[in-house]
């Protein structure tokens, strides 16, 4: 239990959410090449429409699809690490899957708490627009947003919004509520979305 020092009133933040936000580099082109290999595997695929608009996303495996692939896995992972420091006989096991999203296209507000720390990593977005952003919910209950708004304590008033460049990386808690908003430009957005499961030990025993 944290102990507050008694006397005068001391105002304290207790409610903060770490992010993570940083760009990896197109070394090599490798932003293209990802970018050929999943347009090429949604032609080769059943489209699956997750809601009412325009979005593809591949099955949870695209870190073992190719070298290219691997490749970011390596990278993501690294930043894994700086998010969630590692003890000796631990390690992360990381999966995660593409979305296209075109005009009109978003996702549905998620969470992964069967997992440490998610992400996304922005590969292509495209045309610059309002559209496409990064939402993610302020986990306060709206009536506790409302007391700390009316006490002048600064909060995020119900969501933050972070308009994603291609390369941007964000990794967040898993149990974040997130999702992006509708696409307004005609040019597909093109992301990876991401979990970490922090492992035990060598048999894969979860912590």
């Amino acid at each position: 239990m944290r102990k507050f020092p008694i006397g005068d009133p001391v105002r304290r933040s207790i409610f903060p959410t770490e992010l993570i936000v940083s760009q990896i580099q197109n070394s090599d082109n490798l932003f293209e090449r990802l970018l050929k290999t999943i347009m090429e595997y949604r032609r080769s695929s059943e489209v699956n429409q997750l809601s009412e608009k325009v979005i593809w996303e591949s099955p949870n495996n695209i870190f073992d699809w190719n070298a290219d692939t691997e490749l970011l896995k390596i990278a993501i992972s690294g930043y894994m690490k700086v998010a969630v420091p590692l003890k000796e006989h631990q390690k992360i096991r990381l999966q995660g899957s593409a979305v296209v999203l075109q005009t009109g296209g978003y996702t549905e507000p998620r969470t992964n708490e069967r997992s440490n720390v998610s992400g996304i990593f922005f590969l292509d977005v495209g045309q610059n627009d309002t559209g496409g952003t990064l939402s993610l919910l302020d986990p306060r209950t709206v009536s506790a947003t409302e007391w700390a708004l009316d006490m002048g304590i600064p909060c995020l008033g119900g969501a933050e919004f972070i308009y994603p460049e291609t390369g941007h990386l964000v990794l967040f808690p898993s149990w974040l509520k997130t999702w992006i908003t509708p696409v307004t430009a005609k040019q597909p957005k093109v992301a990876i979305r991401f979990c970490a499961k922090i492992l035990q030990d060598d048999n894969g025993i979860p912590r």
